[in-house]
């Protein structure tokens, strides 16, 4: 019993750690028409990279493209 009280204040402390960390050290966003113009631009790039007839994964290609596009973005608003 006494193990399992333990995991749940670790549990409670870790929350609160990140909230407070979230609240004193806010991470970086996009705003919507950023966000939705980086998304388009990872779209036309990977439906231009696609060959006809082939049957990749385009959405899992998409989805790895607008990662990387929305992180450089977000570097890019930092600095």
């Amino acid at each position: 019993i006494g193990s399992i009280v333990i995991a749940i204040l670790r549990g409670i402390g870790e929350f609160l750690y990140e909230k407070a960390y979230d609240y004193f050290y806010p991470r970086p966003t996009l705003s919507e028409e950023e966000m939705t113009e980086v998304l388009n631009e990872a779209a036309k790039f990977v439906h231009s990279k696609q060959l006809p007839g082939e049957n990749g994964d385009g959405f899992a290609d998409y989805l790895d493209v607008s990662s990387q596009m929305i992180n450089k973005r977000l570097k890019e608003k930092l600095n």
